[in-house]
């Protein structure tokens, strides 16, 4: 809990404008994120406080979604896998800092296990919504070629 928490209070001080300023990460948060010059997200995430932990939900306003549990493992926008990944990036640091001053290299296989985790985390659910509902069928005769019969 104290993860998602962190992960919240985080994804609530990117996306508000003064947030460094905030006296606690509950309440509500807008902003634009820009994926790329040519697509923008008007983001806004809504941090409910309960107990010793937070809960969350984001609205995409420009594209009408409202309402996306940031706590739900199955939605597409469950983030703390992207967090996890990043934590553990951090952790490895040292070692990484270290194999480019000596030219040795640092290899995907040397990560520690929160990269690894925290990109499966980051990645299922975006592949759950998208793989049989849109990117296979884009693909001409793909489904048909999986289909068992």
């Amino acid at each position: 809990m104290k993860f998602l928490a962190g992960f919240l209070a985080a994804t609530a001080m990117l996306l508000a404008a003064g947030a460094a300023a905030a006296q606690t990460a509950a309440g509500d948060w807008t902003g634009l994120l820009t994926a790329n010059p040519a697509v923008t997200f008007r983001l806004a995430v809504h941090i409910q406080k309960s107990g010793d932990g937070y809960s969350g939900t984001l609205d995409d306003q420009s594209r009408g979604a409202y309402a996306i549990a940031l706590t739900d493992e199955s939605s597409p926008a469950y983030l703390p896998g992207l967090f996890q990944t990043a934590l553990g990036s951090v952790l490895d640091s040292p070692r990484i800092t270290e194999a480019a001053k000596t030219g040795e290299g640092f290899g995907w296989h040397e990560h520690g296990r929160d990269v690894f985790d925290g990109c499966e985390r980051f990645f299922r659910p975006g592949y759950n919504a998208n793989l049989t509902t849109g990117w296979l069928p884009a693909l001409d005769g793909v489904e048909e070629k999986l289909h068992c019969w």
